[in-house]
């Protein structure tokens, strides 16, 4: 299911994602999240579309994002501010 665009928010189409200590210790039971959670921290992608008011950012460009949780996802919802230009792939 692809995620409805909200506020100043970026829609990415995941490549890649970081494995952070909080995941990590979440797949361990130490931190037990609100089910249903999908991990992932931070995540690298495409950008499908934005939302009006976030002009730093196109479609096809590619961006690293923090999400905070949610990286593990297909497709996923990014705030626009936190989002970075990636390089391109290699």
């Amino acid at each position: 299911m692809v995620p409805v665009l909200g506020t100043g928010q970026v829609l990415l189409r995941a490549e890649a994602v970081g494995v952070a200590f909080n995941d990590v210790t979440t797949r361990l039971g130490l931190n037990p999240g609100k089910l249903p959670e999908v991990l992932g921290f931070d995540a690298v992608g495409l950008v499908l579309a934005t939302e009006p008011g976030v002009t730093e950012f196109a479609a096809g460009q590619r961006v690293g994002a923090l999400v905070g949780t949610g990286g593990y996802a297909t497709h996923l919802l990014a705030p626009g501010d936190p989002c970075r230009a990636a390089a391109p792939r290699c």
